[in-house]
C-alpha cells in the first residue's frame, strides 16, 4: 500500500514579492575596444575606528544592464574593493536572464551621496559564483570607447566572521524606493545561519532594511570595513509585503486551520553574503578573462537531466552540525538543554523546476523568523540529498520547547513538517500502542502536541495493527496528538496521549 504524510492542518501562505527592480533613463553608448585598467591590491581589513561615512557611499556603484541599444533592462548594486574598478555584486544583478538578457553592463558612480549616478563605465564579469550568488566585475572603460583612468574609491574588506549577534550593520545600495540617490539603512545581526556546501557561516540575518535594489550593495560595520553583500530581502518598509501563514490556533478552538488568523512572517529579517566567501573569488578575478554573457552559467547548479516529476522530500532527520561529507553529527530524536543549534538532513527529488523555497522554523507554534529562511533560491540540484539549520555553532544556547520545521515550494501548504524537542525531559522511551478499536489501524500517526502537521505514518511500509494486537514504538518523551486510520484511509480513532517510559497508549473510538 502506498503511505504518504497526511495534513492536520492547512498553513495557508500569501506570498507578495516587492519587484525591486530600478529602472534608470536610456543611455546611446558607443561600444568600442578599450583597454582595461591595471589591476590593484584588494584593500585588507583596515583598523577599527570612527568611518566617514560619505567616504564608504562613494564606493558603492550602480550595476545597469543594458541592451545593444543602450536601454537599461534591469539593476542593482555593487561595491568597488580596489582602486582600479574591481566591484564585488551578485550573481543574479549580472545574470543575463529573462527580462534581464543583456548585452553590456555599466556602471555608475556619484558625485556625491546628494548625487544621481552617472552611467559612465563599462565592466565585465571576471569571476563567479552562482550557487553563492556572488560575483566580481571589473571595470573595462568608459561609455564613450575611452579607457578608464582611475583610480577609484573603494572600501577596505573586514572580516565577517568578526561580527556578532547584536552588532550594528550599515548597508548602502541603490534600492529604488529612496528614489535614484544612495540610501543607507540601519540594523542588527539578528543571527547566523549555515548550509549544505558552504564552509563556515553562509548568511549573516539582519533586522536593517533591504529592498531589490540593494542585491550586491554593501554592508559594513561600525567601522565601515565591508562585512557583507545584501542578497535577499524579506519585505520592505515601504511595501506591506509580507509571508503570512496560519501556524498557530489563534482562535482558541483547538486546531489550526482556515478559520485562525495567519501570522506575518518575513517582514523586517534580511539576508546578508558574508564578504570571506568572496574573497576566493575576488582572486580568481586578478588574472581571469572576462566572461561574455552567454558563458554565464545559470543559478541552478549542475542541473543534470531535466525531471517532469513533483518536489519530494523523504528522510528528515536532525542532528546537532554536519562534517566536512556532508554527514550529520549527532544525529538525534531530541535535544537536551543548551545545545546552540539544530539541523534538518533531508533527501529530494523533482525539483527541477523549483525557483524560490521557504524553510520556516517555529518553537511552540511561534514562528523564529532569525531562524528561518524566507524566499530562498533554489540553488541545489534536481535531486539529492542537503541540510540547513538554525543558526552557526556556538552562537546562544537555543530557547527550550517544541521545534518544527515546514518546507514550502510555492504552495498554499507545506510540502513536509517535521519536529523535535530540545530540552531536558524528553529522552527516548519505548512504549506500546494497543488497539482496543473494533477495527484494524493501517495508518498510524502520532505527533508533538505543538505540531502543526502530522508527521509519517508510525507502523512499517507492510505492517497492520489488527484489533486486540500491540506494537512497540520509541519516542522521545513528552504530549502527543493520536490519529489512527484503517486500510480505506478513513479515520477510527483521534486522542491525545503522554509518552513515558513503559507508558500504554490504548486506542479507542
Amino acid at each position: 500500500m502506498t503511505r504518504e504524510p497526511t495534513p492536520k492542518v492547512l498553513a495557508k501562505i500569501l506570498v507578495l514579492l516587492l519587484a525591486g527592480v530600478l529602472l534608470v533613463g536610456c543611455v546611446r553608448l558607443n561600444f568600442t575596444s578599450v583597454s582595461p585598467t591595471p589591476d590593484a591590491t584588494v584593500a585588507t581589513p583596515g583598523p577599527a575606528g570612527p568611518a566617514d561615512w560619505d567616504a564608504v557611499a562613494s564606493a558603492v556603484v550602480l550595476v545597469a544592464a543594458v541592451d545593444a541599444a543602450g536601454e537599461t533592462l534591469c539593476s542593482g548594486s555593487g561595491t568597488l574593493v580596489d582602486s582600479a574598478g574591481t566591484i564585488v555584486t551578485n550573481f543574479h544583478v549580472v545574470e543575463p536572464a529573462g527580462p534581464c538578457a543583456y548585452d553590456h553592463l555599466l556602471i555608475g558612480l556619484a558625485d556625491s551621496v546628494r548625487d544621481v549616478p552617472s552611467l559612465d563605465y563599462t565592466a565585465d564579469v571576471h569571476a563567479y559564483d552562482a550557487s553563492l550568488d556572488l560575483a566580481v566585475l571589473r571595470i573595462s572603460g568608459t561609455v564613450n570607447g575611452g579607457t578608464a583612468s582611475g583610480p577609484f574609491p573603494f572600501i577596505a574588506l573586514g572580516d565577517s566572521d568578526a561580527i556578532g549577534i547584536s552588532d550594528t550593520l550599515h548597508v548602502f545600495g541603490y534600492p529604488g524606493i529612496g528614489g535614484q540617490t544612495i540610501t543607507s539603512t540601519q540594523g542588527e545581526v539578528s543571527g547566523f545561519t549555515t548550509e549544505a556546501g558552504i564552509d563556515g557561516t553562509a548568511w549573516i540575518k539582519t533586522d536593517a532594511s533591504l529592498a531589490g535594489g540593494n542585491s550586491g550593495g554593501l554592508a559594513t560595520d561600525d567601522a565601515g570595513r565591508m562585512v557583507g553583500v545584501p542578497t535577499r530581502a524579506g519585505a520592505s518598509d515601504a511595501s506591506s509585503t509580507v509571508d503570512c501563514r496560519r501556524v498557530t490556533d489563534t482562535n482558541g478552538d483547538g486546531t489550526v486551520d482556515e478559520s485562525d488568523t495567519c501570522v506575518p512572517i518575513g517582514g523586517f529579517i534580511n539576508s546578508i553574503r558574508p564578504v570571506n566567501l568572496v574573497l576566493p573569488l575576488i582572486e580568481d578575478a586578478k588574472g581571469a578573462a572576462a566572461i561574455p554573457p552567454s558563458e554565464l552559467a545559470p543559478t541552478t547548479t549542475d542541473p543534470g537531466t531535466p525531471t517532469t516529476s513533483e518536489p519530494t522530500i523523504t528522510a528528515m532527520s536532525f542532528a546537532e552540525s554536519a562534517d566536512a561529507e556532508d554527514q550529520p553529527i549527532g544525529e538525534a530524536a531530541s535535544f537536551p538543554s543548551g545545545v546552540d543549534r539544530i539541523c534538518a538532513f533531508f533527501s529530494y527529488t523533482g525539483m527541477g523546476g523549483v525557483e524560490t523555497w521557504d524553510a520556516v522554523w517555529t518553537r511552540d507554534g511561534e514562528v523564529d523568523e532569525t531562524a528561518s529562511m524566507l524566499q530562498s533560491t533554489w540553488t541545489w540540484t534536481p535531486d539529492g540529498d542537503t541540510w540547513l539549520c538554525t543558526g552557526i555553532a556556538d552562537q546562544a544556547p537555543l530557547a527550550d520547547g517544541g521545534w518544527e520545521l515546514s518546507l514550502y515550494f510555492g504552495g498554499d501548504e507545506p510540502l513536509v513538517s517535521r519536529s523535535v524537542w530540545v530540552g531536558d525531559g524528553h529522552e527516548i522511551v519505548d512504549i506500546t500502542v494497543r488497539n482496543d478499536l473494533a477495527g484494524d489501524v493501517c495508518y498510524l500517526y502520532i505527533s508533538p502536541g505543538f505540531a502543526s502537521s502530522w508527521e509519517s505514518d508510525r507502523l512499517g511500509e507492510d505492517q497492520i495493527l489488527w484489533a486486540g494486537d500491540s506494537t512497540t514504538l520509541s519516542l522521545p518523551a513528552g504530549d502527543y496528538d493520536v490519529l489512527a486510520r484503517n486500510c480505506d484511509e478513513e479515520t477510527l480513532a483521534t486522542q491525545t496521549a503522554t509518552v513515558a517510559p513503559a507508558a500504554v497508549i490504548a486506542l479507542t473510538g
